[in-house]
């Protein structure tokens, strides 16, 4: 018998302000900016607030100043920058988008654990936010 999800699949959004300069769409991976502010994450190299909570397909943009609903606990969509495999962690690279690819070095973060996989660029998998932030280490 296959199973279905059913109810919500979050802990907990909450709402942060684009910071300025800023242009934030669907499902991309975010970074505090100042103090209630988010900007789009680049790179792994600094604690990950969550992911951008807007489906790319409705062609919704949020700019700076506007309120943006941010997953950070649960699970979350996310966009692709490459293949992902299933079950591995995920961070961001350029743009807010996640790669599985090994982080830059051992005190980068990651986002979470790939629950799908990804084929290409801009595909959307789910991913577990649960252990976000934790860092890469190398023994």
């Amino acid at each position: 018998m296959a199973s279905t999800s059913v109810g919500p699949n979050y802990i907990l959004d909450k709402t942060f302000t684009v910071a300025t300069g800023e242009t934030i769409t669907g499902y991309q991976v975010v970074r505090g900016a100042a103090a209630g502010t988010c900007e789009v994450a680049i790179t792994d190299a600094e604690p990950l607030l969550g992911v951008a909570q807007c489906d790319p397909n409705s062609d919704t943009t949020y700019t700076a100043g506007e309120l943006v609903r941010v997953r950070m606990m649960g699970l979350s969509k996310v966009q692709c920058a490459a293949a992902v495999t299933v079950y591995t962690r995920v961070h961001p690279i350029g743009l807010g988008l996640v790669d599985d690819a090994d982080p830059g070095t051992a005190a980068d973060y990651f986002l979470g654990i790939a629950m799908e996989a990804g084929a290409a660029l801009f595909d959307i998998i789910t991913v577990d936010l649960t252990s976000k932030n934790t860092q890469y280490f190398t023994s």
